[in-house]
Parts: structure tokens; C-alpha cells; sequence
């Protein structure tokens, strides 16, 4: 039953955070959040940035989250020779800030329930490809609203990316779909609704149990 507040996308606040973040308007932002650890697999992040940017695209990617898995991001971003094009931002307090400005969000992880920072990426607009996992699938429930992929391949993740970005005339109504569905469905009002029903249905008695 997890609910997210409403992002307001504000062109403003997009321009600023880019310019702190030396990004020029044309530069295509990816972004992860999460924290830096195994299940989160930043490091096929980090691989399939790789792949993307000998596209030669305009692509910067970043990661808001600390974790014990800095030292080994840090180390492969440098063995790719992905400096000045892949960011390791540490905790972060600008959240919704870094999703005005980001183009494409992306959650490969391992393992997750219900993402507050996928569905956060969603209420402000932003288009989404994450792994095909239950808890996701239940949140991106159809192609329309956000991309799905199997996790494990880096390759996969970097087609992705690539296709989502370079549709420019999809991208902007997978964004709008998205954000339709989180805010139907998924907000602050909607989770304290679904709990309040479920505290205030009927219990089963021991007898029932058994």
C-alpha cells in the first residue's frame, strides 16, 4: 500500500538543477536512487552506461545513494573511463529537484517490493525502465506506462535506454501515462485509504484459522 505526494514539474527548477549539475539543456540525464549495495546492481548500471555512451549520444548518468558499494562504483566508472559522464551524487535532501531536471529513470535492481523512488519518478512525469519484478510489475502494468526488462544483462539495459530516449514522440506520453497511474493509484490519499479498509474489515477468528 505504498503512496507517494504529487511532483510538480516546474521548468524553472529543472534549468537551475541542471546548471548546478553542469549539464547543457541538449545533454540526455539518466538517473538512479537508491542506495549502494548489492540487490540495487549498480554496477550493470554502470556497464550499461558504457555501452550507451560509445553510442556517442549526450548522455550524463547519475546515482543519488550512499552505501558500502561507493568504492567498487567509483573504481569501475574509472576502469570504463566513464569520469564526467557518470555521478556518484552521495545522499541526497533535492529529490524531487533531480527529477524535474533527470530525461530517464532507471531502477535495475535485484530484487525490490513496491519502489518509493520509481513511483516518485513516475508522479513527476519522468519515463521509467526498470527490471520485470513483481512488486514493479504491479506499479509499471503496462508497456505504455514504463519499460520492463529482465534483469541481469547490461546489453538489454543499454538497448533500452537507448530506444526509450531516441523516441521522442513516445517518450512524452509514456511519461504522461505513468504519472496518470501513480496518481490515481498510488498516492498518499489512496495508501491511507487501503490501509484504513484493511484495519477496518473483519478479522479472521482463531476458529476460522483453523
Amino acid at each position: 500500500f505504498n503512496g507517494v505526494p504529487p511532483i510538480e514539474r516546474d521548468p524553472a527548477i529543472r534549468a537551475r538543477t541542471r546548471r548546478e549539475l553542469k549539464l547543457s539543456p541538449q545533454t540526455g540525464m539518466i538517473l538512479n536512487i537508491g542506495r549502494l549495495v548489492p540487490e540495487k546492481a549498480q554496477l550493470l548500471l554502470v556497464e550499461a552506461a558504457g555501452i550507451v555512451l560509445k553510442s556517442g549520444g549526450d548522455f550524463h548518468f547519475f546515482i543519488a545513494g550512499e552505501g558500502p558499494l561507493r568504492s567498487d562504483l567509483e573504481n569501475r566508472i574509472r576502469e570504463l573511463g566513464l569520469e564526467g559522464r557518470f555521478t556518484l551524487l552521495g545522499n541526497r535532501s533535492d529529490v524531487p529537484a533531480l527529477l524535474n531536471a533527470v530525461d530517464l529513470f532507471v531502477l535495475y535492481s535485484a530484487t525490490e517490493g513496491m519502489p518509493i523512488s520509481l513511483m516518485e519518478a513516475m508522479s513527476a512525469g519522468v519515463p521509467v525502465i526498470a527490471s520485470d519484478l513483481e512488486g514493479i510489475a504491479e506499479i509499471v502494468n503496462a508497456p505504455e506506462i514504463g519499460t520492463l526488462i529482465t534483469f541481469g544483462d547490461p546489453s538489454l539495459l543499454a538497448s533500452a535506454v537507448l530506444d526509450t530516449l531516441q523516441d521522442k514522440q513516445n517518450l512524452e506520453q509514456i511519461a504522461e501515462n505513468g504519472q496518470r497511474r501513480i496518481l490515481h493509484d498510488f498516492t498518499l490519499a489512496e495508501s491511507c485509504r487501503n490501509y484504513l479498509e484493511l484495519f477496518s474489515s473483519p478479522h479472521p477468528t482463531e476458529t476460522e484459522y483453523n
